[in-house]
């Protein structure tokens, strides 16, 4: 798997999957509002996360299994590229374009394209969750994610604010305090 490219807004999407689908034809519907004269905008929120998030994407799996004491498994090597932004991150851009007149797509998220070793070894560290990574070999199917957010830079000065550690260290901490 060769280097990830640099998604900006300008690449014609090429979803290769049902969900990516969905997410650009609900950007084709809202963008339809713009003929008439309104200002839109859609925001590409790049792999969210925070206390109270849905199982059923990497990193709240790997929370789980080390919550549960189960080494985090990896693939290939774990090289594979998220970016991840927090839910906080996320609500603040938000409402910077809500408030402002931008129109058009902007990818929005960290700036940090991490891979699954260091998000895994991140959470395995955090207290309590000591557990092995381990690297199942294989190939990696997923594609890696680097995002330009230039046009967010630029626009609303758009920054993480929570970095991922941060962001985990919180989560982490709100989890424990659920257990009984």
């Amino acid at each position: 798997m060769g280097a990830a490219p640099v998604l900006h807004e300008d690449l014609t999407p090429r979803p290769n999957t049902l969900y990516g689908a969905a997410k650009l034809a609900g950007e084709h519907i809202v963008a339809q509002a713009s003929v008439h004269g309104a200002g839109v905008i859609a925001l590409r929120l790049s792999s969210l996360y925070g206390p109270g998030q849905n199982a059923g994407s990497v990193l709240p799996f790997f929370i789980e299994r080390a919550r549960a004491g189960q080494a985090i498994e990896v693939m290939a090597g774990g090289a594979r590229t998220q970016d991840f932004l927090h839910v906080d991150d996320a609500a603040e851009v938000m409402v910077d374009a809500a408030a402002s007149t931008a129109t058009g797509v902007y990818n929005l998220g960290s700036g940090n394209a991490t891979s699954m070793l260091e998000l895994a070894r991140t959470i395995a560290g955090l207290p309590r969750w000591n557990v092995a990574v381990v690297d199942r070999g294989g190939q990696e199917s997923a594609p890696s994610v680097v995002l330009d957010l230039g046009k967010a830079r630029r626009d609303w000065d758009h920054r993480q604010r929570i970095s991922l550690a941060e962001g985990l260290k919180h989560y982490h901490d709100v989890l424990l305090e659920r257990e009984p």
